[in-house]
């Protein structure tokens, strides 16, 4: 659904079922006069974090329409693991279209992450369903390769952290002596 003024006025005095939609797109101008659709809406509410938000409806739109929502979740056995279980396409098509399929699910996955912190997607196995066949996928080709500005930028944010964590150990060590003598 794509919301605008005349639809928004009818979602508040309840004469529009949302129940009806899984996705709300809007235009980031018009961000401050949704507001009060955000009780009603919840988590179709179009925020900038959720992608909902944007300057360009048809290509926001088009993404809602297309494309699929990823899941991920904790491994039960591993709790710092998480899982996630997509579809990437049907025996029927041809490979590289389950290529590109495989590497734009591995694209939006690793987008939460700063590639220089390392590898968000660690290991793929491709299931066939019903059947019984897996097969591991090796997803190197398929991560972002980290830029310079990246490395510096965490590399800073380590320097900071162990400066931080000396000061804190001196300002210890200087207590310590104090109630010493």
């Amino acid at each position: 659904m794509a919301l605008g003024q005349d639809t928004i006025k009818k979602i508040i005095k309840g004469q529009f079922r949302t129940d009806d939609y899984d996705f709300c797109v809007s235009h980031s101008d018009m961000g401050s006069s949704i507001l009060p659709l955000r009780g009603i809406l919840k988590t179709r509410f179009p925020t900038r974090a959720n992608g909902g938000l944007g300057e360009h409806l048809p290509e926001l739109i088009e993404k809602f329409k297309n494309g699929v929502k990823l899941n991920i979740k904790g491994d039960p056995v591993y709790p710092i693991w998480g899982l996630s279980d997509c579809v990437v396409g049907r025996l029927s098509m041809p490979s590289e279209q389950i290529e590109q399929n495989i590497a734009t699910v591995i694209a939006a996955a690793c987008a939460h992450r700063n590639p220089a912190l390392g590898p968000f997607v660690n290991r793929a196995l491709l299931m066939t369903i019903p059947g019984e066949a897996n097969y591991a996928i090796d997803v190197k080709p398929w991560l972002p390769v980290p830029t310079e500005e990246e490395i510096e930028k965490i590399e800073k944010k380590k320097n900071k952290k162990k400066k931080k964590e000396e000061k804190k150990t001196e300002d210890t060590e200087d207590v310590s002596i104090a109630a010493a003598l």
